[in-house]
């Protein structure tokens, strides 16, 4: 599953029963509204943010709406952060079997920033998903034989939907345009 297009294609009648997702800046707006999402459609969801008292508050109000959730308290450009994140999530709920690596931040353009910025956002923005990914890929294999993840996405079979979401992309863009003008944007994490 590809959390985000699973959000944004609105499959609210595809299950998620008996799956585990581990959402990452999911204490705010994009990331918030995929953890949502996909424990409306049955997955556990490991909810993870910087902000561990967002993280909290949004696995507290999924618990009470009958979802399973668990709060994880993780910085992504931290190493150390996100093995906790992954072993957490792993020992907690039994198995992982989707992530969404959402959190990041757009920020100034890389020659704006100076280098200490540029590294930073490399961290974030890229460095942090691809360790995740590593991380949570033999996981997600011994739970049904998923194969490695890609680039910031997991999917059991992620060349299987390539086409079906590049298809989908004039539909995402807009869509996150609207929720920035809205004032909707995802947290920095």
């Amino acid at each position: 599953v590809n959390a985000k297009a699973y959000l944004y294609e609105g499959r609210t009648g595809e299950k998620l029963d008996g799956q585990v997702t581990i959402v990452t800046g999911a204490g705010a707006g994009i990331g918030r509204a995929i953890a949502e999402r996909l424990a409306q459609a049955g997955s556990a969801v490991v909810v993870s943010d910087r902000d561990e008292a967002a993280a909290q508050a949004l696995a507290d109000g999924l618990a009470n709406a009958g979802r399973e959730a668990l709060a994880v308290g993780c910085d992504v450009t931290r190493a150390e952060d996100l093995e906790r994140l992954v072993d957490v999530g792993r020992r907690r709920c039994g198995r992982l079997t989707i992530l969404d690596n959402n959190a990041g931040d757009g920020g100034p353009k890389a020659l704006e920033l100076p280098m200490a910025g540029f590294v930073r956002a490399c961290q974030l923005n890229g460095f942090s998903g691809v360790r995740l990914c590593q991380l949570c890929a033999p996981h997600m294999a011994a739970a049904g034989g998923a194969r490695p993840p890609q680039w910031l996405s997991t999917h059991p079979d992620p060349s299987s939907r390539l086409r079906e979401l590049q298809a989908r992309a004039d539909g995402l863009l807009p869509a996150m345009e609207a929720a920035r003008k809205a004032g909707n944007n995802p947290r920095c994490q």
